[in-house]
């Protein structure tokens, strides 16, 4: 089976676990692996949504609030002592470092010393994607072009262009694009699972389609729907 990935709206970690659960990953496979490596209780839930006039599958990540943060030396500790399969930690090992490397540029601090803020959601999004895609054992999958989003934003020092500097050096050298968004539309674990995942990029690969996820964001835009699509095939 092949797979090919439609990110013409953009991409984020919970987006695409909701295309996971939607193309028939049990939620049960994603959540075990996020078992195996959260620091703190996290839970996974699906909801069906409609996004554009799409139905679509939202995966909510629910955690207590907290202001852990950790840097990537410690990720790195943690994720090679966890209870995971080879191939879901040598993915979530690799999507963290391509995160953790573009942080390290950008801000101009050792690479040991990125520090991930959100770290909750960055565990649940990418062990539980890896998890799902491990699941699959997809021979081959291809990722189209990724939209970005497009705007100027007020931030330190002076205002800042986006696509954000990290998602610009996560994605050197594939094929991206502002898209419909007029602002960012892939988050930084976005551009890292879909630059990890990815064995291609480009349009669908001819393909007999078997199924299709549809994996909703978290805003519902009047424009387009705020969705990221995962067809599956021979």
């Amino acid at each position: 089976m092949i797979g090919w990935i439609d990110a013409t709206a953009g991409a984020a970690g919970d987006m695409l676990l909701g295309a996971l659960i939607d193309v028939g990953v049990p939620l049960s496979v994603l959540q075990t692996a996020v078992d195996a490596v959260a620091p703190e209780p996290i839970r996974l839930r699906r909801e069906q949504v409609v996004r554009g006039g799409v139905a679509a599958t939202k995966c909510h990540v629910d955690f207590a609030p907290s202001d852990t943060h950790r840097p990537w030396a410690s990720i790195r500790e943690r994720l090679l002592a966890a209870d995971l399969p080879d191939g879901v930690r040598d993915r979530a090992l690799a999507a963290f470092e391509r995160h953790a490397r573009a942080e390290s540029e950008a801000r101009d601090i050792a690479l040991d010393d990125v520090d991930f803020f959100e770290v909750l959601d960055s565990f649940a999004d990418i062990v539980g994607v890896c998890a799902g895609f491990e699941h699959l054992a997809l021979e081959s999958l291809t990722v189209s072009t990724i939209a970005v989003g497009a705007r100027v934003v007020a931030g330190p020092p002076d205002s800042l262009p986006l696509p954000g500097r990290v998602v610009t050096r996560v994605l050197r050298d594939v094929p991206t694009t502002a898209g419909p968004m007029p602002r960012g539309s892939c988050t930084p674990t976005g551009a890292a699972l879909l630059r990890t995942l990815a064995d291609s990029f480009g349009p669908q690969p001819p393909m007999t389609v078997r199924a299709e996820g549809i994996g909703a964001g978290t805003d519902d835009p009047h424009t387009h729907p705020n969705v990221v699509r995962l067809l599956l095939g021979d």
